[in-house]
């Protein structure tokens, strides 16, 4: 998923709201990550949390796909595939609210945050796939699980 969604931003490099609303769509290169909307957090809470994460931020246009909505998604499906039963509640209200946040404060638009997903959906198949039908990563993967045990 990881791989699919660093492809993406290379291929189609898109501007988060915040940047438009700042910027425009024109291209500034070196423009500095944004806390957008999640400066109210930092602000309310007396902390610069977002702040010190955003000023990091090595892609300011990598808002196409959303991996902030595509990262829940996989953590909820292998939550049901192994039957946590009401676990996956606090997983689903967990990937709402990021959904939420992501598009409320500025960083996503709604088709990043479905691209995101799709994302999700794209890599769990391709993970499924390749670890049933590829000899060589199933043996890999068969290996990892014996070294974490």
């Amino acid at each position: 998923m990881n791989l699919i969604g660093f492809a993406f931003y290379y291929i189609y490099p898109a501007a988060p709201p915040w940047y438009v609303q700042q910027y425009g769509f024109g291209f500034i290169p070196g423009t500095p990550g944004n806390t957008a909307g999640l400066a109210a957090f930092d602000r309310i809470f007396h902390v610069g949390v977002f702040k010190a994460l955003y000023a990091k931020s090595s892609n300011v246009f990598a808002a196409m796909p959303s991996l902030h909505a595509a990262y829940p998604l996989i953590v909820l499906y292998y939550g049901i595939k192994n039957k946590l039963g009401a676990v996956n509640l606090l997983f689903v209200l967990v990937m709402a609210g990021i959904w939420f946040s992501a598009v409320y404060s500025g960083h996503h638009y709604v088709l990043d945050v479905l691209a995101g997903i799709a994302c999700s959906v794209t890599g769990i198949f391709l993970f499924k796939w390749l670890s049933e039908k590829q000899p060589l990563v199933k043996k890999g993967l068969a290996a990892f699980e014996k070294a974490i045990r």
